[in-house]
């Protein structure tokens, strides 16, 4: 029961790099979420809950590329992908993406979102060989996808299932260059921005 979240972050290799002086990319954070946690989540978050300096940060001059949403029985998801569009000199092109999953309670068989939610992110920890880490929502984990070379952080906020995933392409233009522990941190410091925002229902 549940639903594990194989995120396949497919991402085209820039192969001209534009360098530009155009300082674009997402906007400047807002002021800082206030408020007490939501009981339970009524809605999915809109992509733009991620965006601010911190994503800017990690994916520099950031393109929205991916905003899907799907709706099945006991569940619906967005998922939210940006990429480096264009580049200043010196700067690395990033990626990132978020998933927000929103739990349905289940009464025929006595499961609440809750608890959908909490074995969503087990079932990452087992798929991925995932680290429980304290600090961000009810309970978090952090994850290499080695497939997709890509570091991730799953994050449990009420009926709220929510991931991050970060990379950045090597000097040579290529994915996955950014290692583990460098592209789980990027992973981490985006999550704690966007959990926070979920958990009060800043979104």
């Amino acid at each position: 029961m549940g639903l594990s979240i194989l995120l396949a972050a497919v991402v085209a290799v820039v192969a001209v790099i534009i360098l530009t002086d155009d300082g674009g990319g997402v906007a400047d954070d807002a002021a800082p979420p206030t408020g007490e946690p939501v009981g339970e989540h009524g809605a999915l978050p809109e992509c733009d809950t991620a965006e601010g300096s911190v994503l800017s940060g990690l994916v520099p001059n950031a393109e929205h590329t991916v905003d899907e949403a799907d709706n099945e029985d006991g569940w619906e998801l967005r998922d939210c992908q940006w990429s480096s569009a264009s580049l200043r000199y010196g700067q690395t092109a990033g990626f990132a993406a978020v998933v927000f999953i929103r739990n349905r309670d289940d009464p025929v068989v006595g499961v609440s979102g809750g608890d959908v939610a909490l074995e969503d992110l087990e079932a990452d920890i087992a798929d991925h060989s995932g680290t429980a880490v304290e600090g961000i929502g009810d309970a978090a984990a952090t994850w290499y996808n080695v497939s997709d070379e890509v570091g991730c952080v799953g994050a449990v906020t009420a009926n709220m299932y929510t991931v991050t995933c970060h990379d950045a392409q090597d000097d040579d233009g290529r994915w996955g260059g950014l290692g583990q522990e460098d592209a789980i941190a990027g992973a981490r410091e985006l999550a704690e921005h966007v959990v926070a925002h979920v958990a009060v229902g800043d979104y």
